[in-house]
């Protein structure tokens, strides 16, 4: 939302800015130009945007991502009504998009959820809405449908009002369903003929703007972390492809072959930072900060000193930048184990179970 801030003496609270606005624009001084705002926000002031009214500036503003919480009166209330009915609550969840909060008991199989939109708890006191459940007979409904999306809200701004779709599944209760090995293996495929187009673009007909997609893409298929599991890992764990035994405790050495995993932990890149300090990234850490700050699975609105000073660029390898050279490096190795992964699949080397699940 763009909102055009008057020149009038209109103001509002910090908060209320941080919560209505994503995009504010702010106001310069007539005669000196400068902007009268204070210095943490004029930092983020953006350039002037073409076409917009005289005398105003893009200023971005991020939202709060705070999730909205009901008043304690009101939760202990839900809380104690649904003690009554034998459901503990063991778990709440904020839908932040349509200002609903629910309530969920989910124990030994038994799970009712009640769903009870924002406006209804402000407005409504909570003996008042304890009082209301009972009367509507809630406790019976979700008994009788426990798996509905049960939900109190106003359907006008004096009326109240439960609805339950029998039909809908509730979305707290809703969980994907596990892929099969054959539909992995398919999307490995996938992913290895998108990172081998993303190659060619980048490498060979030398469009930067693939980088980051190739980053993305690699850290997908070959970065282990607490939020993710590397595709082409998994995938050879599951079925059992072991790689070659670990490397001794000193390190490789000249014709070592090295596991996929121990090859990520290889220095990579080198860089001064403005610290003045050297840093060194692995192969593992260069793909994480370039696919996370500057890459196809996020674009970060800060980037930290070390990436900053990798993308630079400075030493060149091969004709190309040290970093880039360092990414083709790390793609190809990857692409050359994932192919050998599905050559040995097409083989039959390693069977593939078309209904069985992964895990």
């Amino acid at each position: 939302m763009t909102t055009l801030t008057p020149r009038g003496p209109e103001r509002r609270s910090g908060a209320e800015r941080r919560t209505r606005d994503i995009l504010v624009v702010g106001k310069r001084d007539r005669r000196s130009g400068k902007d009268r705002r204070s210095g943490k926000d004029r930092r983020r002031v953006a350039p002037a945007v073409p076409g917009a009214a005289d005398g105003y500036h893009l200023m971005v503003k991020k939202p709060s991502k705070t999730p909205w919480r009901p008043p304690d009166e009101s939760d202990s209330a839900v809380r104690g009504w649904m003690e009554t009915q034998g459901w503990p609550v063991t778990e709440t969840h904020s839908d932040l998009d349509r200002h609903i909060y629910a309530w969920r008991h989910d124990v030994a199989g038994e799970c009712h959820t009640l769903w009870i939109t924002r406006r209804v708890i402000e407005d409504i006191a909570s003996l008042t809405l304890v009082e209301a459940l009972n009367s509507w007979k809630v406790a019976a409904m979700l008994r009788e449908h426990p798996d509905a999306y049960t939900l109190v809200r106003k359907s006008s701004p004096t009326s109240v009002v439960v609805e339950q779709r029998p039909g809908t599944r509730d979305p707290m209760r809703t969980r994907p369903e596990p892929r099969t090995l054959a539909e992995m293996v398919a999307r490995l495929r996938a992913h290895v003929r998108l990172l081998e187009q993303y190659a060619q673009k980048a490498f060979r007909e030398g469009d930067a703007d693939y980088l980051g997609e190739i980053a993305g893409k690699l850290r997908v298929l070959v970065i282990r972390s607490p939020s993710n599991k590397p595709w082409l890992i998994r995938l050879m764990e599951e079925v059992g492809d072991v790689e070659l035994p670990p490397l001794p405790q000193e390190g490789p050495q000249a014709g070592d072959e090295l596991t996929l995993e121990e090859y990520l932990q290889l220095d990579a890149v080198g860089v001064r930072v403005p610290s003045g300090s050297s840093e060194i990234l692995t192969n593992s850490e260069l793909i994480r900060a370039w696919a996370q700050q500057a890459g196809a699975s996020h674009e970060g609105w800060e980037m930290s000193d070390t990436l900053r000073a990798v993308l630079s660029g400075g030493v060149a390898i091969g004709g190309l930048p040290a970093e880039v050279a360092a990414l083709k490096s790390i793609t190809n190795a990857v692409l050359n184990r994932a192919k050998r992964f599905l050559a040995s699949i097409d083989d039959g080397t390693f069977t593939i179970d078309a209904e069985g699940p992964g895990k």
